[in-house]
């Protein structure tokens, strides 16, 4: 993934907060407000001591008791609601703070504005506004090439039986925080979405008209939006935004995966960047070397790398005494070295506690079989399939949603497999107290029989494409991994030995539909029947027939929920391609999550 240069996600939207928090009159000392979608953007970011460097000396939420703070101006960041800017101006009227700096975590809507102007002037507090500023900062960053909208059940919304004055609601705020996004990069994208009517097209569109008036407005705008904001409308930076329907793979939202960032949001989940494990939070945030280079690795390899780091640590402690033979020398040393190894040695301990409690997790659900099973089922013969869920359905380890996952899995990858083997299956899910309809889960996939259908054989030219598939000697897949081993027999200063015992399963080859989507719009003209697939709409020229644009840029965006699988399978792609992709979706689902979306549709 992309930590550094001019298409660092987090670096952009980190920036753009700095730029807010230095927006005052001057003073040293300011205090920040929020509501809680604007605690969602700063939170990922920023912590208590980073604030405090910008002159932050208290944050406080917006709907807190809050006391008059004479000679101290404050700078708010808040959702365009009304009950946010109502709050605000009961700040103003009780002038509260000296100055009031008012930040939208997007853009504050016309209608809107004149109602803010007209209360400011009826309880006479205009004097105490000092700005208002668009600030086009509405999502959460996750990594510098992974972003969430922050938007949860997405996918029920869009593709189950909603009504459409939610839809529409829910396409206003996906449209203004794409749009975020965009401005955020300093781009307006040529937006690519596919040619058949789907809630991704009419995103696409609506986005597209969004920038369109933006751009023929901007010089009539009566306040003030942020730099990044007028260089971005007044620039020629052009990217290509893909937006697709999640519905065109929902295996990759159900199925296990044994990779570090998926595993652990799976089994814990991650969010805002935190995770809890029974009473510890952990923050995995952007100055976690570790995490940055080990989330896309396979658990195993995680384990390695934690024993190889605490070894360099160890080393370097060792030295500090060794180098210099003089006590003041040796000390001056340490005094040096101590912040550096103190913060190595706390992500450390951190990521050997998550590791634990993963594996721990994995052993005794026995989770490597049914990894195993999903991605193997794919190539496996009816019997084999047939069999190894027989055999996963009857281990008593293994929890009931991750079976019900199995199952779902085979149902994909066996579309034709129906009646009374399907029927045998569902009564064992609910021998088992499985308290999802699954039956009413299958029967609308089975109305989408040509989706599956189509999907598997999608499927099948991928893996038939692959020189490295696992054999299909039996529904385990290959022999060679079936031992169990020591992933790491290094001790930790605890006296534990981290990861024994659990499988060193290589990782699979991942079969994304999304992924191989992607691939095949980067190669644009290459493919046979693009243009038929696919339209292109440029929101600078809405009335032209838009064509492929060379964009080295090319940021990647799932309607309806996203997973951290395909996130760093995109991160892959972009090494072979030599593209920037960015990977982002309304919301970062746990499998449990999208599951439930699933029951009512």
């Amino acid at each position: 993934m992309y930590k550094s240069g001019k298409h660092n996600l987090l670096q952009l939207q980190k920036a753009s907060i700095l730029e807010m928090l230095r927006a005052s009159s001057g003073n040293v000392w300011k205090v920040l407000i929020y509501d809680s979608q604007g605690k969602d953007i700063i939170a990922p970011l920023f912590k208590v001591g980073d604030l405090r460097q910008q002159g932050i000396t208290l944050n406080l939420p917006l709907e807190d008791a809050r006391g008059k703070i004479p000679g101290i101006e404050a700078i708010y960041l808040l959702g365009d609601d009304k009950q946010s800017l109502e709050r605000f101006l009961k700040d103003a009227e009780e002038k509260l703070y000296s100055k009031l700096h008012l930040n939208f975590c997007s853009y504050i809507l016309d209608d809107s504005l004149k109602e803010l102007a007209r209360l400011s002037l009826e309880r006479n507090c205009v004097s105490s506004i000092s700005t208002i500023t668009d600030r086009y900062l509405h999502f959460v960053t996750i990594s510098p090439t992974t972003f969430s909208l922050n938007i949860g059940d997405g996918f029920r919304t869009y593709y189950g039986n909603t009504s459409e004055g939610v839809s529409n609601l829910l396409d206003l705020k996906v449209v203004d925080r794409l749009m975020s996004v965009m401005m955020t990069l300093g781009t307006i994208p040529f937006v690519l979405v596919p040619s058949s009517n789907t809630p991704a097209k009419s995103i696409g569109i609506k986005l597209a008209e969004c920038f369109s008036r933006l751009i023929q407005s901007k010089a009539n705008k009566n306040y003030s939006a942020s730099g990044n904001m007028m260089s971005t409308l007044n620039g020629n930076n052009r990217s290509t935004l893909i937006i697709l329907d999640r519905s065109v793979d929902l295996t990759s939202m159900i199925i296990h995966s044994w990779i570090y960032e998926p595993l652990i949001h799976d089994i814990f989940g991650i969010q805002l960047n935190k995770v809890v494990i029974q009473k510890d939070t952990f923050e995995l945030g952007s100055d976690d070397f570790f995490f940055s280079m080990s989330r896309s690795l396979p658990l195993p390899k995680v384990a390695t790398k934690i024993a190889e780091f605490l070894d360099d640590y160890n080393s370097k402690v060792g030295n500090i005494t060794k180098e210099n033979t003089d006590v003041t020398l040796s000390l001056a040393s340490a005094i040096k070295a101590l912040p550096e190894i103190t913060q190595q040695k706390r992500i450390l301990d951190m990521h050997t506690k998550i590791a634990t409690a993963l594996v721990d997790h994995v052993k005794n659900t026995e989770l490597d079989k049914v990894y195993e099973f999903e991605y193997d089922v794919f190539g496996f013969s009816d019997k084999q399939a047939i069999a190894g869920l027989e055999k996963l359905l009857d281990n008593e380890k293994i929890g009931v949603l991750d079976k019900y996952r199995a199952f779902l899995c085979f149902v994909f990858a066996k579309p034709h497999i129906r009646g009374w083997q399907l029927d045998t299956f569902l009564f064992k899910l609910k021998a088992l107290g499985h308290t999802t309809n699954a039956l009413e889960t299958i029967e609308n996939l089975e109305k989408a029989k040509e989706y599956i259908e189509s999907l598997s054989k999608r499927r099948q030219i991928s893996i038939h494409n692959q020189s490295d598939t696992s054999t299909t000697d039996g529904p385990q897949g290959a022999g060679t991994q079936r031992h169990l081993s020591a992933i790491s027999s290094k001790l930790f200063d605890t006296g534990v030995t981290l990861l024994q015992g659990a499988k060193n399963l290589l990782k699979r080859k991942d079969h994304s539909v999304v992924v191989n989507l992607v691939e095949h719009i980067l190669q644009g003209s290459k493919n046979e029947g693009f243009q038929e697939k696919f339209t292109i709409i440029d929101p600078r020229d809405m009335e032209s027939n838009a064509k492929v644009h060379p964009c080295k840029l090319v940021t990647v965006f799932v309607l309806g929920g996203g997973n951290f699988t395909e996130s760093i399978s995109l991160a892959e792609l972009a090494q072979k391609t030599g593209h920037h992709l960015i990977y982002g979706s309304t919301f970062m689902d746990r499998p449990e999550q999208f599951i439930q979306q699933l029951e009512p549709l």
